[in-house]
């Protein structure tokens, strides 16, 4: 059976979401996308270091808040949300178990996840966590595997919620932000994302990840934004694993197998960004999101603006 080609195929994220001003979302009687959040703190296992030494105490309250927000708003709405926080050893980190648990955390293992269990992708992650020279990396590649394995939100540990509207849980199958970098495809913010689970976008993306990533032995095929300096310098998270990877691997899987999937843009607040809907009760009309957050934009994944500049990628950016 020939696969039919999206409407938007050939165009990039931001043609898909003008294309999403037609799309009218029905909602579901339950959930769509799961009431579960993800956050993830990783360090060097041989020297670990506990969330609380990185993160400022505005920080941790602004994270407390999030999570006090979530529960409060849940239970108005006869809902109740499930909060995981991932880490690589419960044992190495007690302080930030504790910090976690006291905002109403299940703290997990990273290696219970399902995808650890396959030797390669656990030597992937084990890469990219290894001295820290990838770290930006090795959280790209849980946040895709841990929303896709449970499903629900993932948030950066500084981005932090004002308001949550829960028509995305009940409207979409998946929510991610669209950011306006120069890149041909567009780019989809990590920071915070959303999406039910098993999405077929997420695999794409997981796929994207594992297919693209070679180890040092198998330099002959290895991507140049895996030579040493862009491994250091966090690029290969921009490339490889962050937003643009993010955003070029989603593109094709939309709107498939009977999603309802949105991409919202930065060029219309996403507190009030309008939507076309058919309600519970069938009637079609116009509805406002009003979800609301903030990033404080701490991500190591900066520095490889700074290869941008030192490497130059010409076939990637327009000048």
């Amino acid at each position: 059976m020939k696969k039919t080609q999206p409407e938007y195929y050939g165009k990039n994220l931001l043609g898909f979401s003008q294309i999403l001003d037609t799309f009218v979302y029905k909602k579901n009687v339950t959930v769509r996308i799961p009431l579960i959040t993800h956050r993830i703190w990783l360090t060097d296992i041989l020297s670990p270091v506990e969330i609380d030494q990185i993160l400022k105490i505005e920080v941790l309250q602004e994270m407390a808040q999030s999570y006090k927000l979530l529960t409060e708003s849940a239970k108005q709405n006869g809902l109740n949300w499930t909060h995981y926080a991932w880490i690589q050893n419960m044992t190495l980190l007690p302080k930030t178990v504790k910090i976690f648990q006291d905002f109403g955390v299940e703290v997990k293992e990273i290696y219970d996840l399902e995808a650890m269990k396959n030797e390669r992708k656990r030597r992937q992650f084990e890469y990219y966590v290894q001295d820290l020279r990838a770290i930006s990396a090795g959280t790209d590649f849980l946040r895709a595997i841990t929303v896709f394995e449970y499903g629900g939100i993932y948030f950066d540990n500084d981005y932090s919620f004002k308001y949550w509207d829960y028509n995305v849980n009940y409207y979409f199958d998946f929510f991610a932000i669209y950011v306006h970098y120069p890149w041909p495809f567009g780019v989809l913010e990590t920071n915070f994302f959303a999406a039910k689970k098993g999405h077929i976008a997420l695999q794409g993306y997981i796929n994207l990840m594992v297919d693209g990533f070679k180890f040092n032995n198998e330099s002959q095929e290895r991507h140049f934004y895996q030579n040493d300096c862009s491994v250091k310098t966090q690029a290969v998270a921009l490339f490889g694993t962050g937003p643009h990877a993010f955003g070029a691997s989603v593109l094709y899987y939309l709107n498939q197998n009977g999603n309802q999937d949105i991409i919202v843009t930065q060029l219309i607040n996403l507190d009030k960004y309008p939507i076309q809907i058919i309600d519970e009760k069938g009637q079609q009309g116009t509805l406002i999101l009003q979800t609301k957050g903030r990033d404080r934009f701490m991500a190591t994944w900066k520095n490889s603006m700074r290869d941008l500049q030192a490497f130059g990628w010409h076939d990637f950016t327009d000048f």
